[in-house]
């Protein structure tokens, strides 16, 4: 039994390591988790930082029910947490841009707990627009910590990794009014954890009507295991719900969302192979 507990931990660290992004908001776990070509909400410090100046603040320029918004800086941020899985999970996120979408910052933190295991994850980041160009790059640092009963010689894992991840967007807007992005992420270049860097590629749409696909190929050098993730979301049309889907690395995930003002409440579910996860979430522009 000590065994299986080892090998299920060690390869829960494996995942974490190949993959420290794993915070995500019920937007971003509806849809799939693709967000390394779309990287518009308040995840995107954790998915491609080069999303930051970009952030999507929409609602923001109309709404006048906020006397103390002045528009000179436009900030997301969200709440979310498990509420029924094998895991207990917590993460809150911000991101900012000023008001001419040229710079932007993120900053967020992480929390799960699986069968005693604990990883916490903080991170930072920066985000600009390279001149008058459709590219944006951007830096993330995040400080990854593990608690859990076996000492790193057992699991061959470190206690504490720091990765510094380096991301590059490309957004443009055609004549009918798509936004289209793509992102590339190089995740760990200081090579904290191994094997390392780890690459990752996405593209997104956003139609005229709300209507987003995304897709995220992950660990595209193969280090560990290449997976492809694919999401949508949708405005239902004169309501103030959102209905998500995707898939990630072919496993089921769905959510929806309601929006009053400017904020969002939603809920979001992922069926993957060993597991299921319903999970609950705030989040808003301001």
């Amino acid at each position: 039994m000590r065994s299986l507990t080892l090998l299920a931990v060690t390869l829960g660290l494996i995942a974490l390591v190949a993959a420290p992004a794993l915070a995500q908001n019920v937007r971003t776990t509806a849809m799939g988790e693709t967000s390394v070509g779309l990287a518009d909400d308040s995840d995107a410090l954790f998915y491609n930082p080069a999303g930051l100046p970009w952030v999507n603040t929409e609602g923001l320029d109309d709404y006048d029910g906020y006397d103390g918004y002045d528009g000179s800086w436009e900030s997301a941020a969200s709440v979310v947490g498990s509420v029924d899985a094998d895991w207990d999970r917590f993460g809150i996120s911000y991101a900012g841009h000023d008001a001419d979408m040229r710079q932007g910052i993120g900053a967020g933190y992480d929390f799960w707990d699986f069968d005693g295991s604990e990883t916490s994850t903080f991170g930072a980041g920066y985000g600009m627009q390279i001149g008058e160009s459709a590219f944006a790059v951007g830096v993330a640092v995040l400080f990854e910590t593990h608690e859990f009963d076996m000492t790193a010689e057992q699991t061959g894992v470190d206690d504490d990794l720091t990765f510094i991840n380096l991301g590059l967007m490309y957004r443009n807007v055609d004549e009918n009014m798509n936004e289209w992005r793509a992102g590339f992420l190089v995740n760990d270049i200081a090579e904290d954890s191994s094997p390392a860097p780890i690459y990752d590629l996405g593209a997104s749409v956003r139609t005229p009507d709300g209507l987003i696909l995304a897709l995220d190929v992950n660990d595209v050098s193969d280090e560990i295991d290449t997976w492809v993730n694919v999401g949508a979301e949708y405005p239902i049309p004169e309501t103030d719900a959102i209905v998500r889907a995707g898939l990630l690395d072919g496993d089921f995930t769905a959510g929806v969302g309601y929006r009053f003002d400017t904020w969002e409440v939603g809920v979001a579910y992922q069926d993957l192979d060993a597991t299921e996860e319903t999970s609950i979430g705030v989040a808003g522009v301001f």
